[in-house]
């Protein structure tokens, strides 16, 4: 597989996180099972405080970011590689 589809791909995954069929961004971003398995068991283990949920919203809330940063970045990258394939 090439680099430029294999980006493509990237993008279509992290977008997919971010945001619906119709390109409208969803309540929840899509953190995956093993993730919110976690979350959950971080909850469990302490008791479901009120302290707990705040650090999980914390994290969760960090990696919102982190996945729209990553598909910003991702986006720039695709479109540099199209508009150089494009000049080549």
């Amino acid at each position: 597989m090439d680099l430029h589809k294999e980006l493509f791909l990237h993008h279509q995954s992290l977008h997919s996180r971010l945001y619906d069929f119709n390109g409208k961004r969803k309540l929840h971003a899509d953190y995956e099972a093993k993730f919110l398995t976690e979350c959950a068991k971080y909850l469990q283990h302490k008791g479901n405080s009120a302290d707990a949920a705040e650090d999980v919203a914390f994290v969760k809330n960090g990696c919102l970011q982190m996945l729209d940063e990553a598909l910003k970045q991702v986006a720039k990258r695709l479109q540099a590689q199209e508009t150089y394939k494009k000049n080549s």
